[in-house]
Order: structure tokens, then C-alpha cells, then sequence
């Protein structure tokens, strides 16, 4: 029951796509089993969940320092809000 998974890929996004064709492709676990081994369709397996998790871990990371607005990150401004009524309440004691 296997069939002919076709990938497509460029090189960079916006450029030529390329096509392979896989003839023969398992349609489910219990056929992958057969055809590679339980050893390697548990390793892709892993594999694969393991650059998920990679994946979300970068986002987190890069998530604080690349949070940009039009007016620069969320920090930025929380850091601008605070000297803007440090200097007026500076202004206000001095009149």
C-alpha cells in the first residue's frame, strides 16, 4: 500500500523549486516498521521531536530581545516611560 511522496524545495526562499519523487514510501508506522526497522523509525522519531523542541527553545530565547514594536523593543520603552516621569517629576519640584 505504499505510495510516491513527492518533496519540494528551494534553496532559498523565492528561488527555483526542485521536486524528488521517493517511489515506494511507507503509508503508515507499522509499514515504516517493516521496511526500515523499528530501531530507525524510533530514531527519526526522536529526531524529528527533537528539533521541534530546539525550535521552540530559540524562539523563547530570542523572544525578550526581539520583540520590536514601531517604537523599538518593549524594554526600550518601558526604560524611556521611566526617565520621561523621573525627568517631569524632576521638572515639577523645581517650579
Amino acid at each position: 500500500m505504499a505510495f510516491t511522496l513527492k518533496i519540494e524545495a528551494s534553496l532559498y526562499e523565492g528561488g527555483p523549486v526542485k521536486s524528488v519523487e521517493i517511489p515506494n514510501f511507507p503509508v503508515n508506522l507499522k509499514e515504516a516498521s517493516e521496511k526500515f526497522g523499528e530501531d530507525a523509525v524510533y530514531a527519526g522519531f526522536v529526531r524529528t521531536y527533537t528539533i521541534a523542541v530546539q525550535s521552540k527553545i530559540r524562539a523563547q530565547h530570542k523572544a525578550p530581545t526581539t520583540g520590536r514594536t514601531k517604537r523599538g523593543s518593549a524594554l526600550a520603552q518601558v526604560q524611556a516611560a521611566r526617565m520621561k516621569a523621573a525627568s517631569e517629576a524632576a521638572v515639577e519640584t523645581v517650579q
